[in-house]
């Protein structure tokens, strides 16, 4: 079922966001909110590739497609939490005397290389930290923090 997470990839970002179809929710993973919200999200398990970058393993023998032709930092599979309002529903108020809930991202396995990502093409070769953040903006989410950790030490001078 790896085309119907796939399919639905692409149309859980920003404004113009679809609800996934029986198909699709069947096989994502999803957090159920307080509310009774279903956020979902992919991936959740290995080692948050894309399902069909060749990681130099066999596939598995459910998969049936003839080779795994994806590019390792291939980012085009990612499902991640969207905050944006549809075009179609109105602003919502907090009650009086709320404080809205805060942004907050961890990273534990924050890369400090050289590279470049294009949210376009679904390239994601880069640092991190500024790949997460443009990823979660154009799904209306700034963060008010941030912690990132790496196992490689390095110098911030």
């Amino acid at each position: 079922e790896i085309q119907a997470w796939l399919s639905y990839a692409p149309a859980s970002v920003g404004r113009q966001r679809r609800t996934p179809n029986s198909r699709e929710k069947a096989v994502l993973s999803r957090l159920t909110c307080g509310d009774g919200r279903h956020e979902y999200l992919e991936p959740l398990t290995g080692m948050a590739r894309h399902p069909l970058a060749d990681v130099n393993c066999e596939p598995p023998r459910a998969i049936h497609h003839p080779n795994f032709t994806e590019n390792l930092f291939d980012i085009r599979h990612l499902i991640l939490q969207n905050k944006c309002k549809r075009p179609t529903e109105g602003a919502t108020m907090l009650p009086h005397g709320a404080q809205s809930a805060q942004n907050l991202f961890y990273d534990l396995g924050a890369s400090n290389y050289s590279g470049s990502f294009d949210l376009d093409t679904g390239f994601g070769m880069g640092p991190s930290v500024p790949l997460f953040m443009e990823l979660y903006k154009r799904n209306c989410i700034v963060f008010d923090h941030i912690w990132a950790w790496e196992y490689t030490a390095f110098d911030p001078r």
